[in-house]
């Protein structure tokens, strides 16, 4: 797949397709060609409506004011864009109407839409949902969802669709950001963050059974989950940084995920990733943080390749942790972003994995290679002597704690 920078690229969507609404407001400013064909469209709508199966619709950088674009029975195509913050589609919020409407016509995972941003959408209205997905599939890539309204953004009723490497972010939503309903999509290195919604940011209802896998929580007024009677979801190697789960009807199957309240059970961490920047809407995971090198690699490896939500790689080995992971490879993170640097010692106490952390390990740490005379130990003068005052300044780095 094409590497899209997400972080920080993610964080100056908003602005570009505000600057460009507000400068050429109804007007499109991106082009639709049918790469098959060669044909220019004016809209997406006449696009679909003269394709075949198989077929690739680009759009190019720039917006597309439509919404309310139904895809013709039983066509696969992909639609694509020059990225998530390059193509984006606007909605207009001036009625109800969906911006994708997949209501029954048959659509598979070899329909494709990918990388470019939704937005803008119906609100205060109970529609406006940028895609709709009704008793037919399709393969959701490298997708923005942001500041829109109606019920929810992404709406799937009776659908096995995969929803991989999204963003979920600014939207204000009368039920559930994401709402499903039967059969058992799957959501993989999606981020959802600074949304605000009734119930949670997923919403499943019955007879589903949906999969996160490596998702990343942040932000938000709601839980992250909430499977509803007689709903099942699996959630692995997602962080969150308040509840995951909202409610206690339905089945909730979480392994090897970092959130507050976690058990310390099937590989859970308790407690809150630390964010680069969460002020500044970076979600990757930062030096030392809780989720770093312990996810579970062979149920990633179910669902996902070798990249993460911003196209860097997977299974970077953080030196400076403990490889507490599972599977193939035991240093895969947790979240939707892969920890790309090394965690470095947090001061000239800290001697022993993981560091940014001091505890009875240094000390011992410390102790064999102050026994062992090796350098590391000099920490006083007078230099290039083992003595009392190398202890003394081990003691105080140790006592002031890591920063």
């Amino acid at each position: 797949m094409k590497s899209h920078r997400i972080v920080p690229a993610i964080v100056c969507i908003a602005t570009l397709a505000g600057s460009a609404m507000t400068a050429h407001a109804g007007v499109n400013s991106a082009t639709i060609t049918n790469l098959n064909t060669g044909v220019v469209y004016p809209t997406i709508q006449a696009a679909l409506d003269a394709a075949t199966t198989g077929d690739v619709i680009d759009l190019s950088a720039g917006v597309i004011y439509e919404d309310n674009i139904v895809f013709p029975n039983a066509l696969d195509v992909t639609i694509q864009g020059a990225g998530m913050d390059q193509t984006f589609i606007n909605g207009g919020a001036d009625d109800d109407d969906r911006l994708f409407n997949m209501f029954g016509t048959g659509q598979t995972l070899a329909t494709v839409i990918r990388d470019m941003t939704l937005t803008n959408t119906a609100s205060p209205l109970p529609g406006g949902v940028c895609i709709s997905l009704d008793n037919t599939d399709a393969t959701i890539v490298s997708v923005a969802f942001r500041d829109s309204g109606g019920q929810n953004v992404l709406r799937m009723n009776n659908s096995d669709s995969i929803v991989d490497r999204c963003v979920f972010s600014g939207n204000s939503n009368s039920f559930g950001t994401v709402y499903t309903r039967h059969k058992s999509p799957v959501f993989s290195q999606c981020l959802y963050y600074a949304n605000t919604t009734t119930f949670e940011n997923s919403r499943d209802s019955s007879d589903d059974s949906v999969v996160f896998v490596n998702c990343t929580f942040a932000s938000g007024n709601a839980a992250a989950v909430d499977p509803r009677p007689n709903s099942e979801v699996t959630i692995i190697n997602c962080v969150s940084s308040g509840r995951l789960r909202g409610g206690t009807d339905g089945i909730a199957n979480i392994s090897y995920s970092l959130y507050p309240d976690a058990p310390s059970t099937d590989g859970n961490v308790a407690g809150v990733p630390t964010f680069v920047d969460a002020g500044a809407d970076d979600y990757r995971l930062a030096p030392g943080s809780l989720g770093i090198d312990a996810a579970d690699a062979d149920a990633y490896m179910l669902y996902s390749d070798d990249s993460d939500l911003a196209g860097d790689p997977r299974f970077h080995n953080d030196f400076g942790m403990l490889d507490t992971g599972v599977g193939a490879f035991t240093y895969l993170d947790m979240g939707a972003l892969e920890f790309q640097g090394f965690t470095p010692p947090c001061n000239a106490a800290d001697f022993a994995l993981p560091f940014g952390v001091l505890d009875f390990s240094d000390v011992i740490g410390f102790l064999q290679i102050f026994g062992d005379r090796l350098p590391d130990a000099d920490l006083a003068e007078p230099f290039g002597q083992f003595d009392f005052s190398d202890v003394l300044a081990f003691l105080a780095a140790f006592g002031a704690g890591c920063p």
